[in-house]
């Protein structure tokens, strides 16, 4: 196996477009003489991109592969934020922790396999978070492996290469670097540009005028929250010191309604609209009382559109809110805090 190879990972459904992309970046990396191996836990809609499939979970790890026996090599808060962290995100609380720390054992076996036999040169581990890229991540940094993370990116359609990931790990806050070199393009000519390469359909009257008839039939000023899928955030177990990272002080996507319901409480000409992030499951339904109202089946962009305001996490749907223009509230530490572009409220008192 050649020594100049990627080995990436990618769990975004491998539809046709994602894996245009992939081919795309597969040609590129061709021209400066690398291979691409994809990992994917589904089989892909392009024949021409081969990938190796992977259980998606951790606990998939130890019952898709017999593996020799042996004991978890990762520090003990981390093991158990990641088999903690895939229960809860898998859905699956009913099974004992037991089980998801045997996934990790297995995982880890599995992809030192992959690493020793491929020998790559730099590896792609898809996003932060999810519990088996951090463990691919750990071990190929524990081998001296350039390692870097691919997620989704700052503009629909896209993603981003970089060293940490999304949320409060990103480079766009630690580096110096990067820190340095956004403070010296503050030309609006940059944001236009982003905002026409990234303008989406018109949202439409008629679409705006339902939103209105069925969740503020009074008129009154709209506040949106745009949830974030906690786990897929790392905020999962909010006791683990690196989710502060993320969210130092509102901790939950239902930490984060409760504390604007009290702000709405005390703005009599407000109403709040939520929506859930679409892997999130949970039951919000107590908090829908009238001057909030839990919304699932609103597009996003009609949401932000009718919006005064948007408040988020993490969620990058509110890179979209501020190419509309919306005045963003950001409730944890995303790529664009302390940039000056949002209003940050790192407590919830700031709220």
């Amino acid at each position: 196996m050649s020594a100049r190879l990627c080995l990436a990972s990618c769990f975004l459904p491998l539809d046709e477009p994602t894996c245009r992309w992939w081919l795309r970046f597969r040609d590129e990396l061709a021209r400066q003489g690398h291979d691409l191996v994809l990992l994917s836990a589904q089989a892909p809609a392009l024949s021409e991109l081969p990938v190796i499939q992977v259980p998606l979970w951790l606990h998939g790890f130890a019952r898709a592969y017999t593996v020799p026996t042996s004991t978890v090599t990762l520090e003990e808060p981390l093991a158990h934020a990641l088999a903690a962290r895939d229960r809860h995100w898998s859905g699956q609380e009913n099974l004992e922790l037991a089980e998801f720390f045997q996934g990790i054992a297995a995982a880890q076996h599995v992809f030192r396999t992959l690493l020793n036999e491929l020998q790559p040169a730099a590896v792609l581990t898809w996003g932060s978070s999810l519990p088996q890229s951090v463990v691919l991540q750990q071990i190929a940094l524990q081998q001296g492996r350039p390692t870097w993370v691919i997620e989704r990116g700052l503009l629909p359609q896209t993603l981003m290469i970089e060293m940490a990931g999304q949320g409060g790990h990103s480079e766009l806050n630690w580096s110096f670097t990067l820190r340095r070199a956004a403070s010296g393009a503050a030309s609006p000519d940059l944001f236009a540009a982003a905002q026409a390469a990234a303008r989406p359909t018109p949202v439409a009257d008629s679409d705006l005028a339902a939103l209105r008839q069925r969740y503020n039939p009074d008129g009154r000023r709209l506040l949106v929250a745009l949830l974030q899928h906690d786990p897929a955030a790392g905020l999962v177990p909010h006791s683990y010191l690196g989710s502060r990272i993320h969210a130092p002080g509102i901790g939950t996507s239902a930490d984060l309604i409760r504390e604007l319901s009290r702000v709405v409480s005390q703005e009599p000409d407000c109403r709040l609209l939520v929506k859930p992030h679409p892997q999130d499951k949970t039951d919000y339904s107590r908090w829908d009382n009238g001057r909030i109202r839990i919304v699932r089946d609103v597009p996003s962009l009609v949401l932000i559109e009718a919006a005064e305001a948007v408040v988020s996490m993490t969620s990058t749907t509110q890179f979209e809110a501020v190419l509309a223009g919306k005045p963003v509230v950001l409730a944890a530490r995303s790529p664009l805090a302390n940039k000056g572009i949002a209003y940050e409220a790192n407590t919830a008192a700031e709220l």
